[in-house]
């Protein structure tokens, strides 16, 4: 990802989202406000760098804090690399994005965009690396397999406590179910199952949820084909 043909340093905006960022994209962002912008990231109290598992609501309440203080220089800048976002914690920066400071700027490093609530991700200026999440499995192979089969298929996300393949996961067979249903005339099968893998992906946004037994409900409940 070239940041410096995506990012206009003269007319930076207040927040942006860098969907699909990985492990490379930090090093490289901060090497665009060095170089592009300008600002030394060592040892500058305006600079504000950090990378998280989940962020959560204390760390989200650092962020706004942080944002309203003058800084000493030209401008403030914030990074923030996560996996996963607490619902509380987005709501918290929908805060600080609503009343933006001229002299802030808020990056945000995130692997997928369905871990952010619509109404945070409409507040970004969303940046995407265009490299696609692989796909774990087949949702077919997946719907065809007996419930043993179904829990072998799930086991690598699961061991892995994998929560970003796991929404991935989710959105292939929510998209598998959406193409298959009339909507004019749906049964109550397949709107329980769409039910469930909404309430189930709620579910891994969340701290610390149980990915294993997310994913065993879903195995349990999804029908054969």
């Amino acid at each position: 990802m070239n940041l410096s043909l995506l990012i206009k340093p003269e007319s930076l905006h207040h927040a942006y989202g860098i969907n699909g960022g990985g492990e490379e994209t930090l090093p490289e962002l901060i090497s665009f406000v060095e170089d592009s912008l300008g600002i030394s990231t060592h040892g500058n109290s305006d600079v504000w760098i950090r990378s998280y598992e989940t962020l959560g609501i204390d760390e989200s309440k650092f962020l706004k804090g942080f944002s309203t203080i003058k800084p000493v220089f030209e401008k403030k800048i914030m990074i923030v690399s996560f996996k996963f976002i607490t619902n509380e914690a987005q709501n918290s920066l929908l805060k600080l994005l609503e009343e933006p400071s001229v002299s802030t700027h808020l990056f945000l490093i995130f692997p997928s965009l369905d871990i952010l609530l619509p109404t945070l991700a409409s507040r970004l200026f969303v940046i995407s690396d265009n490299q696609k999440t692989s796909e774990v499995i087949s949702i077919k192979e997946f719907l065809y397999s007996t419930m043993e089969n179904r829990i072998k298929f799930l086991n690598q996300i699961i061991e892995g406590k994998n929560k970003s393949e796991a929404i991935n996961f989710l959105n292939q067979l929510e998209e598998y179910f959406y193409k298959k249903t009339n909507f004019s005339n749906i049964g109550s099968s397949d709107a329980f199952v769409l039910e469930e893998i909404m309430k189930s992906r709620d579910y891994l946004k969340d701290r610390s949820p149980s990915v294993k037994l997310i994913l065993e409900h879903i195995a349990g409940i999804v029908p054969s084909i």
